[in-house]
């Protein structure tokens, strides 16, 4: 029997792939209910819009961007809706904070932000003195927009990209504070 995921040669015996981990009765189950129903924008098999093709553009973003999972569990939609309702009121006290009083310099996020603008400083070190200075604002910005990407285009969890974007819009809020704090 061949992996159908990496095509390792293995008994037939087994239940998962030792290589990919790729477990076999989902994979089956999976390719089944794909045979049975017809091909839905959100699949992994189906091919990209390509060239000046808008309509299947449009489609695919709608798809990403707006996708709701029809047997997700009523407790699970409730439990993202208050995590949802408590980063909306929290960003908003951020957000009407005055630049001047420090709140997000004293936020729990200050401290989650700063490990990323101080590597950001070591990492980009080897470009430069400018780049050295700027890489921590940059590596501040970039973390929370590389889980987005992640969550959006990897898993499709829209609401884990939301999140994400949050993230990255405090994390500019934290960074405007950094500007104004003296010999900065």
């Amino acid at each position: 029997m061949k992996c159908p995921k990496c095509r390792l040669e293995q008994p037939d015996g087994n239940t998962e792939c030792p290589r990919c981990g790729i477990v076999f009765e989902k994979y089956l189950a999976r390719q089944e209910t794909l045979s049975e129903r017809p091909a839905a924008v959100n699949d992994p098999e189906r091919p990209v819009a390509t060239g000046n093709d808008t309509g299947n553009i449009t489609a695919f973003l709608k798809e990403l961007l707006f996708s709701v999972d029809p047997e997700a569990n009523i407790f699970y939609v409730l439990g993202r809706a208050i995590a949802f309702l408590f980063i909306v009121v929290w960003g908003l006290k951020f957000m009407c904070a005055p630049m001047a009083g420090g709140y997000a310099g004293r936020s729990f996020m200050h401290l989650v932000n700063l490990p990323f603008h101080e590597a950001g400083h070591v990492l980009f070190r080897p470009f430069g003195q400018f780049m050295m200075m700027a890489g921590g604002s940059l590596m501040q910005v970039l973390a929370p927009f590389i889980c987005l990407l992640a969550f959006l285009l990897k898993t499709r969890d829209t609401f884990a990209a939301s999140m994400a974007l949050w993230w990255m819009g405090e994390s500019l809020i934290d960074l405007r504070l950094i500007s104004m704090m003296p010999g900065n």
